[in-house]
Formats: C-alpha cells, structure tokens, sequence
C-alpha cells in the first residue's frame, strides 16, 4: 500500500469541530526529482462550524525533508498545525488589521521597511502584554501619549 494507516486527530475551538486525518509514505523517495523529499503527506480537513451546522471539507498536500524516523504523522500534522499558528498570529495581523495589501508603498525600499515596522510594532504589543492587537492600536489612534505609557516609557 502506497499509504499506511492514517492518523486522525480532532480539535474543537473558536466555534468549529475540526478533524485532521493525515496520510503519509516513503514510498516515492528516490522515484522523484523533487530534492530532498523524504516522505509525502495528504492531509483531509472536516470541519463542522456549530452554529450555522455547516461542514467544510478540505485536502492539503505537502512534502518534507524529514524522514519518517525525524518525524511520525502525528508529528508532521503538528508541523502543519504549528505553521497555520504563524500564519493567523502574524499575517493575519499585518492583513487585516494593518491593511497591508492595500499598502501602495512600492518604490525602493518602502515596502520592506512598512513590513519591518509592521511585525516591530505587533513584536512589541506581544512583548508588552496584549493579547488582541487591534483594540490596542484604535486606543492609541484617539491619544498617542498612551503609546508611550503602554511601553513603559
């Protein structure tokens, strides 16, 4: 069998039930011009929403350098999990709050440094405590003063 036994896992938040089931195999290493490949994964996302009673259904694919003595499917499935963390505690931000799509800084530099600026600003209000981003920065839209008393200065 090209993949073994799955691996499920399910976990429940933010108003959804989401079950994870990931396959995984070895078998193509060496029959691919893919570097470094290892193992390949298929990943089946069921996520029932509570409220509305609605079910999304969703495959990812993927492929890594880690073997499968690096890494188990329950481990590769953490990985995944730990990458979307990032994803909606960093990006999300930057997209949503910061508007950063719309930006219209593209010359030089400009759009680097915006980032920078972006990811320092979200750096400190994490460091400083805050759990939410966006009520933190509309606080300090109306007074910039409590910018600096939020940081201590």
């Amino acid at each position: 069998r090209l993949f073994p036994p799955p691996h499920t896992m399910t976990f429940s938040g933010h108003g959804r039930i989401e079950t994870q089931t990931i396959r995984v195999s070895s078998l193509l290493k060496g029959y691919s011009d893919f570097p470094h490949l290892e193992q390949v994964f298929r990943i089946d996302r069921v996520t029932r929403f509570k409220k509305k009673g609605k079910t999304r259904k969703e495959t990812a694919l993927g492929v890594t350098s880690l073997s499968s003595g690096q890494a188990s499917p329950r481990e590769l499935l953490d990985f995944v999990r730990g990458h979307w963390e990032i994803e909606n505690r960093l990006h999300w931000i930057r997209d949503s709050v910061f508007r950063e799509d719309t930006c219209t800084t593209r010359t030089g530099n400009g759009a680097h440094v915006m980032a920078t600026l972006r990811n320092m600003t979200i750096s400190l209000l994490r460091v400083a405590g805050s759990k939410s981003i966006a009520p933190v920065l509309d606080s300090f839209s109306n007074k910039s003063s409590r910018i600096f008393r939020f940081l201590g200065l």
